[in-house]
């Protein structure tokens, strides 16, 4: 084979193309897990801690005489938060309709926006820019640079506003819900509800009976059933015994 001939065969094979980069790497992935992990705690804890004060509240109590753990106000957030999500998905099961509406109105939405629009005839504002000198392009751009700065920090307040609102309004609802559900239980009785009773006894004499609304290392909260009020009692010396039900097939 002759020299001008190996050089057309080199040619003629393709060049080998670099290996794509991945869009995202491991490191950057692990990053943003991290990141996760760490502002959903955050949430869940600000949601656990709203909704234990609210559902105290709703009983007349001050939270503050209750203090909980990290991990308990954790995992209270997450037992608020899917206290939420399956009351969001029984609303959407009663009202479904409005799926459909929202289905159009944003396939609307996306249709305009992304529809091109004709460049036509230049405007005032294009002619003066393109019969002046690079001065008035530089004070255009920096008044937009400007422009921008100041909505990208107002739109980062709001940003802040609404996740703040999203936790209040999360952490307050399922307080408020549970506290609600609680009552309704409660009213039932002790031998027809579902939350247990309890006796509260300091040696022989009984102080209290009802349901355990909230308890620390000094002091319990009981609700009582029949007379419709809530006891703040000390811990010191006091016995809880809790009411058993009986199995229904007994």
């Amino acid at each position: 084979m002759t020299e001008e001939n190996s050089l057309a065969a080199t040619a003629a094979v393709p060049a080998a193309e670099p290996p794509s980069k991945p869009l995202l790497s491991w490191q950057t992935a692990a990053a943003i897990a991290t990141a996760s992990v760490g502002v959903g705690a955050v949430l869940l804890h600000a949601i656990g801690s709203i909704r234990h004060n609210v559902f105290l509240a709703q009983f007349g109590m001050d939270a503050d005489l209750f203090p909980k753990s990290a991990d308990w106000l954790m995992l209270y957030g997450f037992y608020g938060v899917f206290n939420r999500a399956n009351w969001g998905l029984i609303f959407l099961r009663q009202h479904w309709y409005w799926l459909p509406v929202v289905w159009i109105a944003l396939g609307l939405y996306l249709f305009v926006l992304k529809t091109p629009v004709g460049e036509g005839e230049p405007g005032p504002i294009t002619l003066w820019l393109k019969r002046k000198g690079a001065w008035a392009k530089r004070l255009i751009l920096s008044l937009i640079l400007s422009w921008l700065a100041v909505w990208v920090s107002v739109v980062a307040l709001l940003l802040v506003w609404l996740a703040t609102v999203f936790i209040g309004v999360v952490g307050e609802t399922a307080g408020l819900a549970t506290a609600e559900s609680a009552k309704e239980d409660y009213a039932k009785g002790c031998e027809k509800s579902k939350s247990k009773c309890v006796i509260l006894r300091k040696g022989e004499q009984t102080v209290s009976n009802g349901y355990v609304l909230d308890s620390s290392v000094s002091h319990i909260v009981i609700f009582d059933p029949e007379e419709r009020k809530v006891h703040s009692l000390a811990r010191e010396g006091a016995e809880a015994i809790f009411i058993l039900k009986a199995n229904s097939n007994d």
